[in-house]
């Protein structure tokens, strides 16, 4: 008989995975993938910070890498993608052309905007029955949990 550890986890994982394959479907229509549209969000909404550069809508590439826990190859990859859909434009940094900056253009910005008010409705789908108060109370052990992963490090 599985363990109520091991259940926990395969849901857990059954989850994620119907969570990435509805998100995938219902941005088709937006020609961009869920891992796409994590980078465009993250870059909306993250200031880029060096030196006397300051500006909202722009990380640089070694941010990005970190943030997400992938290779540089990786997020070079999925930047490139994003490039030739002109949702987002690299540049170098000014203080250090070695460094580059990931900026969202005004198409990225739409594409986040259609794809937020896309997937809402298949997020409200998922959490179907469920009153306020098991939401909070579900919110609360999901933070529980990964604050259990976080003190790992």
């Amino acid at each position: 008989m599985e363990s109520e550890e091991f259940q926990i986890f395969e849901l857990l994982k059954r989850i994620s995975d119907a969570m990435e394959k509805n998100a995938n479907s219902d941005l088709r229509s937006c020609d961009i993938t869920a891992s796409q549209l994590k980078l465009l969000f993250a870059v909306l909404s993250s200031e880029c910070s060096r030196d006397n550069f300051r500006e909202k809508g722009q990380l640089s590439l070694k941010e990005l890498e970190r943030r997400f826990g992938v290779a540089q190859s990786t997020a070079a990859g999925i930047t490139q993608r994003l490039e030739k859909k002109h949702l987002v434009e690299s540049v170098s940094d000014n203080g250090d052309k070695r460094v580059k900056i990931v900026r969202i253009t005004d198409g990225g910005r739409r594409i986040c905007k259609k794809a937020a008010e896309l997937m809402s409705e298949g997020h409200r789908q998922a959490l179907n029955g469920f009153s306020d108060d098991e939401k909070r109370v579900f919110v609360d052990l999901l933070r529980k949990m990964l604050s259990n992963f976080e003190y790992q490090k």
